[in-house]
């Protein structure tokens, strides 16, 4: 019989309930306890030995393939997007409510639409 334990027990809050992204990763990681429990419970098994290094090629082999649970935003970063515009022709009256600009039915009129996008 052996005098090492191993378990892993996560310390929870009481109420809390882990994302099911959390609960993956734990049981991984109780899986790879297992493991290190059977392993340490075997009466031939000597201090050091192959079994030990499979056991952990296992646990980097299990660990490698549990997703991580990154944030939402760990890979993309929040940007807020400006609009300039300025529409010619514009009336020359001054102040912040401009005039319209008036057209007869029968006359063209060219309109100039300018912008400045600016990302940060």
């Amino acid at each position: 019989i052996s005098d090492t334990e191993i378990e892993f027990v996560p310390d929870q809050m009481e109420g809390y309930s882990p994302s099911i992204q959390i609960q993956a990763l734990i049981k991984t990681f109780q899986n790879i306890a297992g493991e290190f429990r059977a392993l340490a419970v075997k009466p031939d098994t000597a201090p050091i030995s192959h079994h030990h290094t499979a056991c952990i090629f296992s646990s980097v082999r299990q660990l490698h393939a549990s997703p991580l649970p990154y944030p939402r935003f760990f890979f993309q970063s929040l940007q807020e997007t400006k609009l300039k515009l300025s529409v010619s022709p514009h009336s020359r009256s001054a102040g912040i409510e401009q005039q319209p600009v008036s057209v007869k039915t029968s006359e063209l009129l060219a309109i100039k639409v300018e912008g400045v996008i600016e990302r940060s």
